[in-house]
């Protein structure tokens, strides 16, 4: 597959019915990232989504919210 953000492939199907997606969010990445459907959120929707805001390898609201969950964790872990 080549390293583009726009590619991805079908990696999951019920039926008639695409479930979910593999794509390269960038062109350095070797891993893929998987798009899935969710709650009012069609499989279409949810890969504009991740191609547009794919700055770095995880789509950047799922980076910031890993980001600040271990900020989180780091602070009040450590405060005992």
């Amino acid at each position: 597959m080549p390293q583009k953000v726009k590619n991805y492939k079908c990696v999951g199907v019920i039926g008639k019915f695409v479930i979910k997606k593999a794509m390269r969010s960038n062109p350095g990445s070797f891993k893929p990232i998987y798009i899935s459907v969710g709650h009012r959120v069609s499989l279409a929707n949810a890969v504009k989504i991740a191609r547009m805001t794919s700055k770095y390898r995880v789509p950047e609201p799922i980076r910031q919210a890993d980001i600040r969950s271990r900020d989180y964790l780091r602070k009040h872990q450590s405060a005992g």
